[in-house]
């Protein structure tokens, strides 16, 4: 039973990291970057991330992943940095 508390507690105290890779190519969606598509009032991306709100406090930090050319066609740093204020997050850019 002493051992279940302790894993029990530990588990509380962790802190997770997300990973959104982004950096596909959209073809089911006519090559269209989705992480941006509107569904409803928020984006693909808002909504996939929108579940793990009610756990913030065990989040460490999100990583979304995508590339060079996707940020710079489609602004998704500054895009991202609108859609997640106030949540700690890093952007990997793939060559």
């Amino acid at each position: 039973m002493y051992l279940k508390q302790i894993i029990y507690i530990n588990l509380i105290n962790m802190k997770f990291n997300i990973i959104f890779p982004m950096a596909g190519k959209g073809s089911r969606f006519g090559y269209k970057f989705k992480p941006f598509l509107k569904i409803s009032d928020l984006s693909f991306i808002q909504l996939a991330f929108q579940p793990f709100l009610k756990h913030k406090k065990y989040i460490n930090k999100v990583y979304f992943i995508f590339t060079v050319e996707q940020d710079e066609e489609y602004d998704v740093s500054n895009n991202l940095k609108n859609m997640f204020n106030g949540i700690n997050y890093e952007v990997l850019l793939l060559d």
